[in-house]
């Protein structure tokens, strides 16, 4: 459906609102989805709305992490998307991109943080359980950045097993990589049959379809509890609000781009 992406162009640009912040934020929001049922022909609502505590970059502009949901009504029917992303405004501009360091310090900041649950065995890929840094990597199997990223981290974390332990959470993003979902469940149950060099031959080898992940095997079975466990990542990555892949977590706290796990020797 058009409104899931609909905030991938939204929150990329800047737009002028009058009032506190939190109502600028919201304004926009409501108007943004507005104008997207008039050009989708579907009618939309947005509601409930959460804001966080407020963080200032400087005296003009604050950031805040935002919740809301998107009502679509198709069909006679009523389909509720979930919605969360950070949002930084000086009470007449808005936007989910400010370009400065300060900004991006507070941006990861805002971000949910992973609660001790989420560090669980069967997500243990590689590292000790009780080494000194916890990782937590949301990824998807097709993307192209993913395939370059997560040979690195994999091998940076089994040559300082007592320094690391990575957990790994299957986001495969649909809309853009249609096949990631079936890969996904075939990895999970790979793993779960015992098969240590799933993502080094996953991400390795660029596996496409579910088809070319079966024939690598030589079949996979996947049960009621693999696809449980895939919808169970997916529930983890909207309470954190992860929005696109890679992204890594060090110590709890979102580490866009790596920048706090890669400068460690």
């Amino acid at each position: 459906m058009k409104f899931k992406g609909l905030f991938l162009s939204i929150i990329a640009s800047v737009s002028l609102y009058a009032g506190p912040h939190q109502d600028a934020i919201k304004t926009y929001l409501e108007q943004s989805i507005s104008k997207e049922s008039v050009k989708s022909g579907k009618k939309a609502t947005i509601s409930g709305f959460s804001f966080s505590q407020g963080k200032q970059v400087d005296k003009e502009w604050a950031g805040y992490f935002v919740r809301a949901k998107i009502n679509v009504l198709e069909n006679g029917g009523n389909q509720v998307i979930p919605f969360s992303s950070v949002f930084f405004t000086n009470g007449y501009f808005v936007t989910n991109e400010l370009s400065t360091p300060k900004a991006d310090d507070i941006k990861e900041d805002l971000y949910p943080k992973i609660t001790p649950s989420m560090y669980d065995d069967e997500r243990l890929i590689a590292g000790n359980k009780n080494a000194k840094h916890k990782l937590v990597l949301f990824s998807d199997p097709i993307c192209p950045a993913c395939r370059q990223a997560v040979p690195r981290i994999l091998q940076k974390v089994r040559n300082n097993p007592a320094e690391y332990a990575l957990y790994y959470y299957h986001f495969p993003l649909q809309q853009i990589h249609p096949t990631a979902y079936a890969v996904s469940q075939g990895m999970i149950a790979l793993h779960r049959m015992g098969k240590k060099d799933v993502l080094d031959r996953v991400y390795g080898d660029g596996v496409e379809t579910m088809k070319e992940l079966e024939i690598m095997y030589g079949g996979i079975k996947i049960t009621k509890k693999d696809k449980e466990h895939l919808e169970e990542d997916l529930n983890v990555t909207e309470y954190l609000a992860v929005r696109g892949t890679p992204t890594l977590y060090f110590d709890g706290e979102m580490d866009l781009g790596g920048k706090k796990f890669f400068s460690k020797k």
